[in-house]
């Protein structure tokens, strides 16, 4: 494991996680010691205490976000239980998956403002890092039965050429749609999907290999696989 924080990133710590700076210290330590990273120039990683606990509920209390190859947040619920249980596992994984995001966005292939299928694209190949390096996926990649995912993925792609909009994401990757029979997340799980069926097609070694991989390919990839189509 790395012993120490690399001189060109910055750590930014709330006050009220300062009782467990060493515990998120750990996590930092544990995802930046995963081989073949690239180098990172003046990397910012900021901790917050949660504003929004029921946003996290589900998950593990801990949330994170990147805007950039060089900003990430992750916010925290102290009071969750399962971040009670295990907060290094936790902030590690929330942290790889953020990770993914900043080396795709410094990669010039990550599609942030751009189609529905472009963003599954993204969080798969975010989810599948965190599954390869860690050993377990995000708590919000929740395994959808064979018979609903194959009821969920041709509704998916029938507005995947969509732009990205407040309520197409919200249905699809936070809050699902009890009115359109999606479930929350849904969007994780079809874009893991996506990437782990190329992954075994082509036999890559990691995702960090996929990196610089346009989320167009792995559209033509999958809609020749499955013989579906894009509308």
């Amino acid at each position: 494991m790395q012993r120490k924080i690399p001189k060109e990133m910055t750590i930014d710590i709330s006050p009220e996680l300062k009782p467990i700076k060493r515990r998120l210290i750990s996590a930092i330590l544990h995802v930046f010691s995963i081989p073949n990273l690239p180098k990172f120039k003046n990397l910012k990683i900021s901790f917050r205490l949660a504003k929004n606990k029921r946003a996290l509920a589900d998950m593990e209390g801990v949330g994170g976000y990147c805007s950039s190859p060089e900003i990430m947040q992750i916010s925290i619920d102290l009071d969750h239980h399962k971040f009670k249980r295990d907060p290094v596992g936790a902030v590690s994984r929330s942290l790889a998956h953020e990770l993914y995001h900043a080396i795709r966005f410094g990669s010039g292939a990550s599609s942030p403002n751009g189609r529905l299928f472009d963003c599954a694209v993204d969080e798969g190949l975010a989810d599948q890092f965190v599954f390869e390096e860690l050993g377990k996926l995000p708590s919000w990649n929740k395994k959808i039965n064979r018979e609903e995912f194959d009821r969920l993925v041709p509704k998916f792609l029938s507005i995947a050429n969509h732009k990205i909009t407040d309520n197409n994401y919200s249905d699809w990757f936070i809050k699902g749609s009890k009115k359109k029979k999606i479930p929350r997340w849904a969007g994780y799980s079809i874009g893991l999907e996506i990437i782990r069926k190329y992954e075994r097609t082509m036999q890559t070694n990691s995702v960090l290999d996929l990196v610089k991989i346009p989320a167009s390919e792995f559209g033509t990839f999958y809609l020749r696989i499955t013989r579906q189509k894009l509308i």
